[in-house]
């Protein structure tokens, strides 16, 4: 651990990483807790370098999102067109890309399609979000990878 402290304040959109370690939704009870209440620890990921709390992913999502907001502001396109058009560009694209993964002193190298990554099995179902601070800082990993048939298997 770092030993540095951080107050989450939900302002983001769906609140995933205030929401998982328990923080209140409204920004005065956010403020009070940040105040009054007692730091926890978490696990962070690191991801070549660049830290994630909740998740992160690579390769067929991730380009996706990127399109989609490239389609939004570019040509101002609502999202739900956006978002059709990004996903018949990846799909017809299909990207893959090398990956090296590093855990616990072993290495495996493998090409892949995507990549998803998560502090927390809850980070893989929304649905679960309210499950609270104890799933978050129970040490869970999920790491998902696809082979180049987009065939999802879980690898750890």
């Amino acid at each position: 651990g770092t030993g540095t402290t951080l107050a989450v304040l939900p302002l983001g959109t769906f609140n995933y990483f205030a929401r998982l370690i328990g923080t209140p939704l409204t920004v005065d009870e956010a403020v009070r807790l940040a105040a009054e209440g007692q730091a926890v620890s978490i696990d962070l990921l690191d991801v070549g370098g660049r830290l994630a709390a909740t998740y992160c992913s690579a390769g067929v999502f991730a380009r996706f999102i990127s399109e989609r907001v490239l389609l939004q502001k570019r040509r101002g396109l609502p999202k739900l067109r956006a978002m059709l058009l990004a996903l018949v560009s990846v799909l017809w694209r299909f990207p893959s890309f090398f990956l090296r993964l590093d855990a616990d002193g072993h290495q495996v190298s493998l090409r892949t399609s995507f990549l998803f990554a998560g502090n927390a099995c809850a980070a893989l179902n929304p649905m679960t979000l309210d499950s609270g601070p104890a799933e978050f800082q129970d040490a869970r990993f999920c790491l998902i990878v696809g082979d180049q048939a987009a065939d999802a298997r879980s690898c750890g």
